[in-house]
C-alpha cells in the first residue's frame, strides 16, 4: 500500500491540532510540541497548513517526553473526529455494511496521516484493529506506548462517529507493560490485557452486524473514486515513485536507465528496484506513464510535430514514438490529434 514518506507536507493539520488543544488543556503551551518540527503558531493557526508525518511524529515525541499525563495520549485521539478527515471521514459515513466500512478504513488509511499500520481482522469471536505504530528515527518505548494510545483513542472516536455515540469496544490488548507510563483510561478496563504480541482493539460481531443509519450506496461509491484518486496521487507524487518521477521529468529528452537514476538517489539499481516493488510500480511503468501523460498534451499542440515530440520524450525517432503512442492509447497519433480537433504532422 502506497504511503507517503516522513516528510512529505500533504496532510492537513487537525491531528496537529488536536494535540495542541488538549495541551492548553492541561495549561501547557502548544511551542512544546512544536519544538523541532519547523512549524510556527501562526501555521498552527491556519487551516490551510500542510504538516508531514515526521513533524507530528517529532511532536508526538516532545509531548511523550514531558510525560504530563498517562492518559494523555488516548485523549489526544479522541479529539479526531471523522470530520478531521474530508473525503475519505465523508466516505465512512456514507457506508451501508460496517464490514464494508473496516475495510475502506484500512485500505484507504494512507491518506489521513497515518501514525500507525493498522489491519482489521474478521476472524469470528476475534474481529477487531490491529495497530502498529511506524517505524520513525525518535521511537522509544515511551512514544510508541504514546502513538498506539492515540490511535487507540482516534478508533474510539471516529467508531462513536460512525456507528453511534453509544459505541464502545469490547475489549484491547497492548504490547507494553503495566509498568509503563503510558496507559489507557479506566474506561478501556477491565477488558484491558498488558503485554499481549500485538497492540489490539476488539470490535464484536455484534456491532458490525448493525446497520448504519446514515448509509447511501451511490455517495459511498463516488467518495470512494475520489479516495482512490487521491491514494494514487500520494503514490505517484511521493515516496520513491515521487522521486524518480522527478528525475524523469528533469531528464525527459534524455532519460536516464535504471543505474544511472539509483547512482543519483545514492542506492544500488537492485535496492531501487526493490523499493519500487513494494510501491506497486516500476521504473519502466513510471517512464511510461510520464510519456504518456506528456504525448497526449503534445500530441494536441498545434505547433509540435510527431519529430519534435519523439525528441522532447527522448525517443530515438519519430517511427518508435508512433509505435509507443499506438500501444498505449489503442490510436494512432493522428487520429489522435483528428479527435481533438487539431493537425500535425
Amino acid at each position: 500500500m502506497a504511503r507517503a514518506n516522513l516528510n512529505d507536507q500533504i496532510f492537513n493539520i487537525s491531528k496537529l491540532r488536536a494535540a495542541t488543544d488538549k495541551l492548553e488543556q492541561y495549561g501547557v503551551e502548544p511551542e512544546l510540541a512544536l519544538r523541532n518540527t519547523g512549524l510556527t503558531i501562526a501555521e498552527l493557526k491556519r487551516s490551510e497548513s500542510l504538516i508531514s508525518i515526521h513533524q507530528l511524529m517529532v511532536a508526538f515525541s516532545n509531548i511523550s517526553r514531558a510525560r504530563i499525563s498517562p492518559t494523555l495520549a488516548f485523549e489526544i485521539g479522541r479529539l479526531v473526529h471523522v470530520s478531521a478527515y474530508g473525503l475519505y471521514g465523508y466516505a465512512l459515513l456514507c457506508s451501508k455494511d460496517f464490514r464494508r466500512s473496516m475495510s475502506f478504513a484500512e485500505k484507504y488509511q494512507p491518506l489521513a496521516l497515518p501514525v500507525c499500520d493498522i489491519h482489521f481482522t474478521f476472524e469470528p469471536m476475534n474481529e477487531g484493529w490491529i495497530f502498529k505504530p511506524i517505524e520513525h528515527p525518535l521511537m522509544d518505548e515511551d512514544l510508541y506506548a504514546f502513538v498506539t494510545n492515540f490511535q487507540f483513542g482516534v478508533h474510539t472516536a471516529v467508531h462513536c462517529d460512525v456507528m453511534g455515540a453509544h459505541f464502545k469496544a469490547d475489549g484491547f490488548q497492548v504490547e507494553y507493560g503495566r509498568d509503563q507510563y503510558y496507559q489507557l483510561p479506566e474506561s478501556c478496563s477491565p477488558l484491558l490485557r498488558h503485554r499481549a504480541k500485538e497492540s489490539k482493539m476488539f470490535i464484536g460481531a455484534h456491532w458490525l452486524d448493525q446497520t448504519p443509519e446514515l448509509g447511501n450506496d451511490v455517495t459511498f461509491d463516488q467518495f470512494e473514486k475520489l479516495c482512490q484518486n487521491e491514494l494514487a496521487d500520494i503514490a505517484v507524487h511521493t515516496g520513491v515513485s515521487g522521486r524518480i518521477r522527478t528525475e524523469i521529468l528533469r531528464n525527459m529528452a534524455a532519460p536516464l536507465n535504471i543505474d544511472e537514476l539509483a547512482q543519483k538517489l545514492g542506492v544500488t539499481s537492485r535496492t531501487l528496484r526493490r523499493q519500487l516493488r513494494s510501491e506497486g510500480t516500476s521504473y519502466r511503468d513510471l517512464l511510461n506513464q510520464i510519456r504518456l501523460e506528456l504525448a497526449t498534451r503534445y500530441v494536441e499542440d498545434r505547433e509540435m510535430t510527431n519529430d519534435d515530440i519523439a525528441f522532447a520524450l527522448g525517443f530515438s525517432d519519430a517511427g518508435s514514438f508512433r509505435k509507443a503512442f499506438r500501444r498505449w492509447t489503442g490510436q494512432t497519433a493522428s487520429d489522435f490529434r483528428s479527435q481533438s480537433g487539431t493537425q500535425g504532422d
